[in-house]
Protein backbone atom coordinates (compact mmCIF):
# COMPACT_ATOMS: atom_id res chain seq x y z
CA UNK A 1 0.00 0.00 0.00
CA UNK A 2 1.86 3.37 -0.79
CA UNK A 3 0.24 5.68 1.74
CA UNK A 4 2.74 3.89 4.28
CA UNK A 5 5.39 2.06 1.76
CA UNK A 6 5.68 4.60 -1.09
CA UNK A 7 5.76 8.69 -1.71
CA UNK A 8 1.72 8.75 -2.93
CA UNK A 9 0.21 11.21 -1.19
CA UNK A 10 -2.50 9.81 1.75
CA UNK A 11 -5.49 10.56 0.27
CA UNK A 12 -4.61 10.14 -3.15
CA UNK A 13 -3.19 6.72 -2.16
CA UNK A 14 -6.38 5.79 -0.20
CA UNK A 15 -9.21 6.19 -2.73
CA UNK A 16 -7.46 4.56 -5.51
CA UNK A 17 -6.76 1.67 -2.71
CA UNK A 18 -9.92 1.47 -2.04
CA UNK A 19 -11.35 1.67 -5.68
CA UNK A 20 -8.85 -1.03 -6.51
CA UNK A 21 -9.55 -3.56 -3.23
CA UNK A 22 -13.40 -2.71 -4.39
CA UNK A 23 -12.63 -4.53 -7.64
CA UNK A 24 -10.63 -7.10 -5.71
CA UNK A 25 -13.63 -8.30 -3.91
CA UNK A 26 -16.22 -7.99 -6.93
CA UNK A 27 -14.24 -10.58 -8.61
CA UNK A 28 -13.51 -12.78 -5.71
CA UNK A 29 -15.52 -12.04 -2.69
CA UNK A 30 -13.28 -14.80 -0.64
CA UNK A 31 -10.07 -13.15 -1.07
CA UNK A 32 -8.11 -12.76 1.71
CA UNK A 33 -5.57 -10.47 0.66
CA UNK A 34 -8.84 -7.85 -0.23
CA UNK A 35 -10.06 -7.73 3.09
CA UNK A 36 -6.66 -7.28 4.56
CA UNK A 37 -6.36 -4.34 2.68
CA UNK A 38 -9.59 -2.74 3.33
CA UNK A 39 -8.89 -3.44 6.91
CA UNK A 40 -5.10 -1.42 6.75
CA UNK A 41 -6.72 2.00 4.78
CA UNK A 42 -9.17 1.71 7.55
CA UNK A 43 -6.42 1.74 10.49
CA UNK A 44 -4.62 4.19 8.42
CA UNK A 45 -7.52 6.87 8.28
CA UNK A 46 -7.65 6.35 12.65
CA UNK A 47 -11.04 3.59 12.34
CA UNK A 48 -9.83 1.01 13.77
CA UNK A 49 -12.93 -0.28 15.31
CA UNK A 50 -13.69 -0.57 11.75
CA UNK A 51 -10.74 -2.29 10.72
CA UNK A 52 -10.43 -5.31 13.06
CA UNK A 53 -13.83 -7.15 11.52
CA UNK A 54 -11.80 -7.13 8.09
CA UNK A 55 -8.84 -8.29 9.77
CA UNK A 56 -10.40 -11.07 11.26
CA UNK A 57 -12.27 -11.79 7.93
CA UNK A 58 -8.77 -12.01 5.92
CA UNK A 59 -7.91 -14.45 9.12
CA UNK A 60 -10.63 -16.50 8.76
CA UNK A 61 -10.03 -17.08 5.27
CA UNK A 62 -6.39 -17.55 5.51
CA UNK A 63 -5.13 -17.97 8.71
CA UNK A 64 -1.29 -17.71 7.55
CA UNK A 65 -1.28 -14.09 5.80
CA UNK A 66 1.38 -12.51 7.57
CA UNK A 67 -0.06 -9.23 6.31
CA UNK A 68 -3.29 -9.35 7.67
CA UNK A 69 -1.73 -10.87 11.50
CA UNK A 70 1.13 -7.76 11.60
CA UNK A 71 -1.51 -5.02 10.48
CA UNK A 72 -4.25 -6.50 12.92
CA UNK A 73 -1.63 -6.27 15.42
CA UNK A 74 -0.66 -2.81 15.01
CA UNK A 75 -4.72 -1.85 14.83
CA UNK A 76 -4.57 -3.68 18.69
CA UNK A 77 -1.54 -1.91 19.73
CA UNK A 78 -3.29 1.22 18.61
CA UNK A 79 -6.77 0.52 20.49
CA UNK A 80 -4.27 -0.36 23.79
CA UNK A 81 -5.07 -4.34 23.73
CA UNK A 82 -1.10 -4.96 23.92
CA UNK A 83 -1.68 -8.54 24.96
CA UNK A 84 -3.79 -9.41 21.95
CA UNK A 85 -1.65 -7.61 19.70
CA UNK A 86 1.69 -9.69 20.45
CA UNK A 87 0.29 -12.83 19.85
CA UNK A 88 -0.90 -11.91 16.66
CA UNK A 89 2.77 -10.66 16.05
CA UNK A 90 4.16 -13.31 17.40
CA UNK A 91 2.48 -15.67 15.17
CA UNK A 92 3.12 -14.08 12.30
CA UNK A 93 6.74 -13.45 13.44
CA UNK A 94 6.68 -17.74 13.39
CA UNK A 95 5.19 -17.78 10.02
CA UNK A 96 8.00 -15.30 8.44
CA UNK A 97 10.48 -15.28 10.60
CA UNK A 98 12.47 -12.70 7.79
CA UNK A 99 9.84 -10.36 7.79
CA UNK A 100 11.48 -7.12 8.02
CA UNK A 101 8.39 -4.93 9.36
CA UNK A 102 7.23 -7.40 11.74
CA UNK A 103 10.46 -7.79 13.32
CA UNK A 104 9.83 -4.73 14.28
CA UNK A 105 6.72 -4.83 15.03
CA UNK A 106 7.65 -7.14 17.51
CA UNK A 107 10.51 -5.11 18.77
CA UNK A 108 8.23 -2.32 19.43
CA UNK A 109 6.79 -4.36 22.05
CA UNK A 110 10.34 -5.24 23.75
CA UNK A 111 11.75 -1.76 23.74
CA UNK A 112 8.87 0.37 24.14
CA UNK A 113 6.42 -1.73 26.33
CA UNK A 114 8.95 -3.93 28.02
CA UNK A 115 6.95 -6.68 27.48
CA UNK A 116 8.82 -10.27 26.71
CA UNK A 117 8.97 -11.36 23.31
CA UNK A 118 10.05 -14.05 21.40
CA UNK A 119 12.54 -12.55 18.73
CA UNK A 120 14.70 -14.32 16.24
CA UNK A 121 17.92 -11.75 16.58
CA UNK A 122 20.34 -13.32 14.78
CA UNK A 123 17.96 -13.95 11.35
CA UNK A 124 17.10 -10.19 11.54
CA UNK A 125 21.22 -9.83 11.83
CA UNK A 126 21.95 -11.36 8.97
CA UNK A 127 18.47 -10.55 6.94
CA UNK A 128 17.07 -7.29 8.37
CA UNK A 129 20.32 -5.01 9.13
CA UNK A 130 18.29 -1.86 9.22
CA UNK A 131 15.75 -3.31 11.38
CA UNK A 132 18.22 -4.74 13.58
CA UNK A 133 20.21 -1.13 13.64
CA UNK A 134 16.72 -0.08 14.83
CA UNK A 135 16.32 -2.78 17.47
CA UNK A 136 19.88 -2.40 18.74
CA UNK A 137 19.61 1.44 19.16
CA UNK A 138 16.21 1.38 20.80
CA UNK A 139 17.84 -0.61 23.27
CA UNK A 140 20.58 1.10 23.88
CA UNK A 141 18.13 4.22 24.62
CA UNK A 142 16.27 1.84 27.31
CA UNK A 143 19.87 1.31 28.89
CA UNK A 144 20.20 5.09 28.55
CA UNK A 145 23.60 4.51 26.76
CA UNK A 146 23.20 7.25 25.13
CA UNK A 147 26.86 8.01 23.73
CA UNK A 148 27.15 4.30 22.49
CA UNK A 149 23.88 5.02 20.69
CA UNK A 150 25.22 8.16 18.74
CA UNK A 151 28.12 5.80 18.12
CA UNK A 152 26.21 3.46 16.28
CA UNK A 153 24.49 5.63 14.75
CA UNK A 154 27.33 7.09 12.66
CA UNK A 155 28.02 3.64 11.77
CA UNK A 156 25.10 3.24 9.27
CA UNK A 157 24.96 3.03 5.89
CA UNK A 158 21.50 4.34 5.27
CA UNK A 159 21.63 8.35 5.23
CA UNK A 160 17.56 8.28 5.95
CA UNK A 161 17.83 6.28 9.23
CA UNK A 162 21.32 7.89 9.93
CA UNK A 163 19.75 11.11 10.09
CA UNK A 164 16.39 10.14 12.03
CA UNK A 165 18.68 7.90 14.25
CA UNK A 166 20.91 11.63 14.71
CA UNK A 167 18.12 13.45 15.59
CA UNK A 168 16.53 11.62 18.01
CA UNK A 169 20.38 11.06 20.10
CA UNK A 170 21.50 14.46 19.71
CA UNK A 171 18.12 15.60 21.52
CA UNK A 172 18.31 13.58 24.08
CA UNK A 173 22.26 14.47 24.41
CA UNK A 174 21.22 18.22 24.49
CA UNK A 175 23.23 18.65 21.49
CA UNK A 176 21.67 21.94 19.30
CA UNK A 177 22.72 21.90 16.26
CA UNK A 178 21.80 24.31 13.32
CA UNK A 179 23.58 22.29 10.82
CA UNK A 180 21.56 19.19 11.45
CA UNK A 181 18.16 21.64 11.58
CA UNK A 182 18.77 22.45 7.73
CA UNK A 183 19.61 18.69 7.03
CA UNK A 184 16.04 17.42 8.00
CA UNK A 185 14.38 20.42 6.65
CA UNK A 186 16.01 19.67 3.45
CA UNK A 187 17.02 16.41 2.97
CA UNK A 188 17.84 14.43 -0.17
CA UNK A 189 14.30 12.66 -0.39
CA UNK A 190 10.71 13.62 0.19
CA UNK A 191 11.18 16.23 3.99
CA UNK A 192 9.95 14.85 7.20
CA UNK A 193 8.05 17.92 8.29
CA UNK A 194 6.94 15.95 11.50
CA UNK A 195 11.06 15.31 12.48
CA UNK A 196 11.65 19.16 11.60
CA UNK A 197 8.88 19.83 13.77
CA UNK A 198 9.83 17.50 16.26
CA UNK A 199 13.32 19.27 16.70
CA UNK A 200 12.15 22.30 16.75
CA UNK A 201 9.87 21.73 19.58
CA UNK A 202 12.36 19.90 21.95
CA UNK A 203 15.28 22.39 21.42
CA UNK A 204 12.30 24.89 22.53
CA UNK A 205 12.32 26.53 18.89
CA UNK A 206 8.36 27.25 19.23
CA UNK A 207 8.30 30.75 17.13
CA UNK A 208 10.13 29.06 14.35
CA UNK A 209 8.05 25.53 14.75
CA UNK A 210 4.64 27.61 14.61
CA UNK A 211 6.32 29.77 11.80
CA UNK A 212 6.89 26.24 9.72
CA UNK A 213 3.69 25.08 10.52
CA UNK A 214 1.73 27.65 8.45
CA UNK A 215 3.31 26.43 5.33
CA UNK A 216 2.16 22.49 6.19
CA UNK A 217 -1.54 21.19 6.43
CA UNK A 218 -3.13 18.06 7.12
CA UNK A 219 -2.01 16.10 4.16
CA UNK A 220 1.95 16.75 5.03
CA UNK A 221 1.88 15.48 8.36
CA UNK A 222 2.08 11.81 9.59
CA UNK A 223 2.60 11.97 13.53
CA UNK A 224 0.03 14.80 14.54
CA UNK A 225 -2.52 16.49 12.87
CA UNK A 226 -2.44 20.36 12.12
CA UNK A 227 -4.43 21.48 15.54
CA UNK A 228 -2.43 18.68 17.05
CA UNK A 229 1.07 20.63 16.71
CA UNK A 230 -0.14 23.56 16.78
CA UNK A 231 -1.80 23.26 20.06
CA UNK A 232 1.22 21.75 21.61
CA UNK A 233 3.70 24.49 20.26
CA UNK A 234 1.06 27.08 22.04
CA UNK A 235 0.49 25.18 25.14
CA UNK A 236 4.35 25.16 25.52
CA UNK A 237 4.85 28.93 25.03
CA UNK A 238 2.19 29.73 27.49
CA UNK A 239 -0.77 30.70 25.06
CA UNK A 240 -3.22 28.75 26.99
CA UNK A 241 -6.08 29.71 25.26
CA UNK A 242 -5.21 29.46 21.95
CA UNK A 243 -3.80 25.97 22.77
CA UNK A 244 -7.01 25.02 24.37
CA UNK A 245 -9.20 25.33 21.50
CA UNK A 246 -6.31 23.25 19.31
CA UNK A 247 -5.97 20.89 21.54
CA UNK A 248 -10.02 20.21 21.61
CA UNK A 249 -10.00 19.80 18.09
CA UNK A 250 -7.17 17.56 17.67
CA UNK A 251 -7.90 15.57 20.82
CA UNK A 252 -11.67 15.11 20.18
CA UNK A 253 -11.01 14.48 16.28
CA UNK A 254 -10.20 11.27 14.84
CA UNK A 255 -6.43 11.83 13.64
CA UNK A 256 -4.71 8.72 14.96
CA UNK A 257 -2.21 9.84 17.10
CA UNK A 258 1.38 7.70 17.98
CA UNK A 259 -0.04 5.30 20.49
CA UNK A 260 3.18 5.12 22.62
CA UNK A 261 1.92 6.81 25.85
CA UNK A 262 4.98 8.85 27.40
CA UNK A 263 5.45 9.81 23.78
CA UNK A 264 4.10 13.52 24.04
CA UNK A 265 2.22 13.26 20.56
CA UNK A 266 0.35 10.17 21.84
CA UNK A 267 -3.11 10.79 22.04
CA UNK A 268 -2.64 10.21 25.55
CA UNK A 269 -0.38 13.07 26.56
CA UNK A 270 -2.61 15.61 24.08
CA UNK A 271 -5.34 14.68 26.87
CA UNK A 272 -3.49 15.04 29.74
CA UNK A 273 -2.03 18.38 28.25
CA UNK A 274 -5.40 19.55 27.64
CA UNK A 275 -6.83 18.77 31.15
CA UNK A 276 -4.33 20.94 31.91
CA UNK A 277 -5.27 24.13 30.22
CA UNK A 278 -8.59 23.55 31.81
CA UNK A 279 -7.67 23.42 35.15
CA UNK A 280 -5.58 26.72 34.27
CA UNK A 281 -8.64 28.21 33.32
CA UNK A 282 -10.81 26.91 36.38
CA UNK A 283 -12.91 24.82 34.51
CA UNK A 284 -12.61 21.63 36.70
CA UNK A 285 -15.31 19.86 35.48
CA UNK A 286 -14.33 19.95 31.71
CA UNK A 287 -10.76 18.51 32.69
CA UNK A 288 -12.09 16.29 35.18
CA UNK A 289 -13.94 14.54 31.90
CA UNK A 290 -10.00 14.42 30.51
CA UNK A 291 -8.70 13.19 33.08
CA UNK A 292 -10.39 10.18 33.64
CA UNK A 293 -10.00 9.51 30.25
CA UNK A 294 -6.23 9.38 30.86
CA UNK A 295 -6.61 7.48 33.97
CA UNK A 296 -8.79 5.05 31.69
CA UNK A 297 -6.57 4.43 29.09
CA UNK A 298 -3.56 4.05 31.57
CA UNK A 299 -4.92 2.17 33.49
CA UNK A 300 -6.22 -0.22 30.39
CA UNK A 301 -2.14 -0.11 28.78
CA UNK A 302 -1.10 -1.73 32.78
CA UNK A 303 -3.85 -4.34 32.29
CA UNK A 304 -2.76 -5.49 28.64
CA UNK A 305 1.02 -5.96 29.95
CA UNK A 306 2.71 -2.85 29.70
CA UNK A 307 5.57 -2.65 31.67
CA UNK A 308 7.13 0.35 30.77
CA UNK A 309 6.45 3.83 28.79
CA UNK A 310 3.52 4.66 30.83
CA UNK A 311 5.25 6.29 33.65
CA UNK A 312 5.83 9.41 32.36
CA UNK A 313 2.41 10.08 31.40
CA UNK A 314 0.96 8.48 35.00
CA UNK A 315 3.35 10.94 36.17
CA UNK A 316 1.63 14.00 34.83
CA UNK A 317 -1.19 12.76 35.35
CA UNK A 318 -1.21 11.97 39.40
CA UNK A 319 0.16 15.81 39.28
CA UNK A 320 -2.61 16.93 37.79
CA UNK A 321 -4.81 14.63 40.74
CA UNK A 322 -2.71 16.35 43.02
CA UNK A 323 -0.84 13.01 43.75
CA UNK A 324 2.61 14.29 44.53
CA UNK A 325 4.17 11.79 46.37
CA UNK A 326 2.96 8.95 43.58
CA UNK A 327 4.44 11.42 40.83
CA UNK A 328 7.84 11.24 41.94
CA UNK A 329 8.15 7.38 41.59
CA UNK A 330 6.98 7.43 38.63
CA UNK A 331 9.29 10.06 37.13
CA UNK A 332 12.46 7.76 38.12
CA UNK A 333 10.76 4.17 37.28
CA UNK A 334 10.52 6.16 33.59
CA UNK A 335 13.70 7.52 33.72
CA UNK A 336 15.00 3.69 34.23
CA UNK A 337 13.23 2.64 31.44
CA UNK A 338 14.89 5.27 29.10
CA UNK A 339 11.65 7.31 28.60
CA UNK A 340 12.97 10.81 30.29
CA UNK A 341 14.97 13.38 28.23
CA UNK A 342 16.44 16.56 29.48
CA UNK A 343 13.30 18.87 27.95
CA UNK A 344 10.64 17.31 30.07
CA UNK A 345 11.91 19.14 32.45
CA UNK A 346 10.54 22.00 31.06
CA UNK A 347 6.93 20.71 31.06
CA UNK A 348 4.48 22.87 32.11
CA UNK A 349 2.88 20.08 34.58
CA UNK A 350 6.37 18.11 35.44
CA UNK A 351 7.73 21.52 36.44
CA UNK A 352 5.25 22.46 39.23
CA UNK A 353 7.76 19.93 40.77
CA UNK A 354 10.58 22.42 40.76
CA UNK A 355 11.19 23.28 44.59
CA UNK A 356 10.63 19.53 45.21
CA UNK A 357 13.39 18.41 47.36
CA UNK A 358 13.49 14.78 46.25
CA UNK A 359 12.52 16.55 42.15
CA UNK A 360 15.73 19.00 42.83
CA UNK A 361 18.02 15.58 43.46
CA UNK A 362 16.53 13.50 40.25
CA UNK A 363 17.24 15.99 37.95
CA UNK A 364 20.72 16.51 39.49
CA UNK A 365 21.31 12.99 39.25
CA UNK A 366 19.18 12.99 35.51
CA UNK A 367 22.44 15.57 34.04
CA UNK A 368 25.09 14.18 36.15
CA UNK A 369 24.15 10.94 33.78
CA UNK A 370 24.00 13.15 30.75
CA UNK A 371 27.01 15.06 31.45
CA UNK A 372 28.89 11.52 31.58
CA UNK A 373 27.30 10.82 28.08
CA UNK A 374 28.44 13.63 26.56
CA UNK A 375 31.93 13.20 27.87
CA UNK A 376 32.41 9.80 26.32
CA UNK A 377 32.06 11.94 23.37
CA UNK A 378 34.35 14.80 23.93
CA UNK A 379 31.38 17.26 24.41
CA UNK A 380 31.18 19.84 26.86
CA UNK A 381 28.99 19.89 29.88
CA UNK A 382 25.79 21.42 30.10
CA UNK A 383 24.00 23.45 32.73
CA UNK A 384 20.37 22.04 34.02
CA UNK A 385 18.05 23.60 32.07
CA UNK A 386 15.44 26.16 33.54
Amino acid sequence: LSISYGDTPREEAAAKGEELLNRALELNPELAEAYAGRGYLSMDAGDCERALPDFEKARALNPDLVEALHWNSLCLKKMGRLREGLQAEQRAHRLDPLHAAVFAGLADYKTVYGMEVDLNLEAARRNNPGRYFEYREAILFNQKKWAEAFRLNVESANPDRALSGEVGVTAVLRQHDEVLFARIAKPNAKPNHDLYLLTLYVFEQFARAEKYLVELDDSDLNWLDHDGWLGLIKYRAGALAEAETLLTRSVTGDYAHWVNPSFFLSHLNLTISLADTLQRAGRNESAATFLDEARASIENFKHNGARADYQLSEARLCILEGNINKALPLLRAADNSGDIIWDDFNDPIIGRLAENPEFIAFKAEYYAHLNAERAKLGWPPVAENK
